[in-house]
């Protein structure tokens, strides 16, 4: 049964041979993709969706007591025309509703943002020809947000208490290292309110002018210059500005000749309260302000989850009597659910190809058959952050692994099975492990090829979604190249005790 399976010459050459003659080499590989795979499985970002880069730039004027059609004729069609022939601009979008005037503008594929975001700047702060009652423009960046969880505060108190206990909480949430953002979400805009008593204007012959001109003069702060000292220079500041009703109510309205002065507060009825909105927020039932939790950088989703969750549970005794904090909404959860069937998968299908193997074939064939596996994704995710187009552990990639882990496992068994078949006929030797590996080297890579062929147009996407197609087809493409390069340091791993043959030794 001693081989003469094939042309030993050709079996003695290419990457194979090698391979398969310095098994120390091979060894080295594979123990040093296993290190930079765990090490890669520690630090590498974790996210619940792929990162998207901003592309939307957002010009916001706001003109008080304006109509929607006043804005758009006075405001938004002047910022448009303002920009119309800045290049880099692939559309424009703008609202006008009462009071507000938007426009966006998304930057077309490939075109800096931030030169872009210079040129709107300079053309919209150049505007001469707003109207006066309009507030300076606000330019900002449209940044996309990985939300990673919802904290609500709910309870049985007062609607402007509740807020302030939020505020209260988001404050508290942002001094957690992982979390760098937050959002209030049903946070009402606080507004107070001033009801003059006709009847009280009358018996204090004021006018409403009369009052306002009064609270004009007094709600606010005038700078007073410095003084200059041997110490230093002192700064001189009125502080007069109004911030609560209470505020309000101490202005004095008219100083009388006796001296006597009247008070807002004998004339008008004040009120710290919110802005009228027809929105209702309930969380089980109960006013509720929900805060969002915002990841940016490279903190993983899963980590700040933990904390969050964690501070929430030693933080609930802070809380107000009839008050609590209740996190929902966890993305995280989910990237948790897709770590989990990854794992499963990989692990009840590396049992079920070990134990059928060992049945048909060797066990030395079945273990080197399912270190394979494990080997191929740790050095996907070594390379993943390393890519052209880097990508982080997220439900995206996730899918992929899923997707072609049966690949990596059915082309592994057809090798291990290749080579046991031709190690039973023809005798344990390199040159029969080499033959083995050779029979079947072209199809399997053949068969990888095309996987990988299926998935690489889609690194070519373009557009908002491409960072999803990338994810996946990244991951496919990097599993599917890992696992044709191990078919040639497969060799060195078969079951061939130490033997001699020709002056080849071979090894396992």
């Amino acid at each position: 049964m001693m081989s003469q399976n094939n042309d030993n010459s050709v079996n003695r050459k290419g990457v194979i041979a090698w391979f398969a003659n310095n098994p120390v080499a091979a060894n080295l590989l594979m123990v040093s993709i296993i290190a930079a795979g765990l090490l890669s499985v520690f630090t590498i970002k974790k996210t619940i969706f792929p990162d998207f880069e901003a592309d939307t730039i957002q010009v916001s004027i706001s003109y008080p007591g304006a109509g929607a059609d006043d804005i758009e004729q006075s405001v938004v069609l002047k910022v448009e025309e303002a920009v119309r022939t800045l290049s880099g601009i692939k559309k424009v979008v703008s609202t006008a509703r009462e009071g507000l005037g938007r426009v966006r503008i998304e930057v077309e594929t490939g075109f800096d943002l931030d030169t872009l975001y210079n040129d709107v700047k300079v053309s919209v702060e150049g505007l001469t020809t707003l109207p006066v009652e309009t507030e300076t423009p606000v330019i900002t960046k449209i940044e996309p947000e990985r939300r990673v969880l919802l904290v609500t505060v709910f309870g049985d108190i007062d609607r402007l208490s509740l807020q302030r206990t939020a505020q209260s909480l988001q404050e508290a949430l942002l001094t957690l290292p992982t979390v760098t953002k937050t959002r209030l979400l049903g946070e009402d805009d606080l507004e107070i309110s001033i009801q003059l008593s006709e009847s009280a204007l009358r018996k204090y012959g004021l006018t409403f002018d009369e009052v306002s001109r009064a609270l004009q003069s007094a709600s606010i702060d005038v700078a007073g210059g410095s003084i200059k000292t041997r110490d230093g220079d002192i700064s001189v500041k009125t502080r007069g500005q109004a911030y609560t009703g209470f505020d309000f109510a101490d202005f004095v309205v008219r100083t009388n000749a006796d001296g006597s002065r009247l008070y807002l507060r004998d004339i008008a009825e004040i009120h710290d309260g919110f802005v009228e909105d027809e929105g209702i927020v309930r969380f089980n039932g109960r006013e509720a302000i929900t805060i969002s939790i915002i990841s940016e950088g490279d903190i993983s989703a899963l980590q700040t989850s933990r904390d969050v969750r964690q501070f929430l549970t030693q933080y609930q005794s802070q809380l107000p009597v009839g008050v609590e904090a209740q996190p929902w909404g966890d993305g995280a959860y989910y990237l948790k659910s897709r770590l989990s069937m990854m794992m499963e998968n990989m692990l009840s299908g590396g049992i079920l190809v070990f134990l059928l193997l060992t049945l048909f074939l060797r066990m030395r064939v079945a273990f080197w058959v399912v270190v394979g596996i494990p080997v191929c994704f740790l050095g996907a995710i070594w390379l993943m952050p390393n890519a052209f187009m880097p990508v982080s552990i997220n439900m995206l990639s996730l899918f992929g692994f899923i997707l072609v882990l049966g690949v990596v496992v059915d082309d592994a068994i057809i090798m291990g099975e290749s080579v046991y078949t031709s190690i039973s006929r023809y005798g344990h030797t390199t040159d029969n492990v080499v033959a083995g590996v050779r029979r079947v080297v072209v199809p399997a890579t053949f068969g990888v090829l095309t996987t990988i062929a299926a998935f690489l147009p889609v690194l070519f996407v373009t557009g908002k979604a491409s960072p999803f197609f990338h994810a996946i087809g990244l991951v496919d493409d990097t599993l599917s190249f890992l696992f044709t390069g191990g078919i040639k340091t497969y060799p060195t791993c078969t079951p061939c005790p130490y033997a001699q043959s020709r002056g080849w030794q071979a090894s396992c």
